[in-house]
């Protein structure tokens, strides 16, 4: 099931996101699936709602692409370490465009069950983002 798995998620990040076919999410995204970015909280309950995201990324970024480093596979769990390059030209999470080029990092776990992705869990650095795109200053105490 291993290799299976991992055809799936490599089909999430290479043709939904790097590709922009997020038709075929509703192919790949089981019907129960869930999702959540643990740092903000979000959660996703449907195949729509995750598609909605989606497309709300690649307006505020439309050149946004992911790289993927590493894989890791067991059984129904797959883990991808990646980078993502985007230049910031639309709307994010109420931050109007800055024009800068974002360098993000991240880890995805994924749950896939006959040959569908069930569960999806995001760990990324939100501060960076947000620190590229001056929405936030990070002082040092320097004691």
């Amino acid at each position: 099931m291993s290799s299976e798995a991992k055809v799936v998620v490599e089909r999430f990040f290479y043709e939904a996101i790097n590709d922009r076919k997020l038709e075929i999410l509703a192919e790949i995204l089981a019907p129960n699936f869930r999702g959540n970015i643990l740092e903000y909280e979000q959660t996703w309950n449907t195949r729509e709602e995750i598609t909605g995201m989606l497309g709300k990324v690649f307006i505020a970024f439309p050149d946004y692409h992911q790289e993927i480093h590493d894989w890791i596979v067991q059984g129904e769990k797959v883990v991808a370490r990646w980078t993502t390059t985007g230049t910031h030209q639309g709307p994010y999470n109420g931050i109007a465009p800055t024009g800068k080029v974002i360098h993000e990092h991240g880890i995805d776990i994924f749950q896939v069950v006959e040959g569908q992705i069930v569960a999806h869990w995001v760990e990324l650095d939100v501060l960076g983002i947000f620190k590229q795109m001056d929405a936030v200053t990070v002082h040092r105490d320097e004691t």
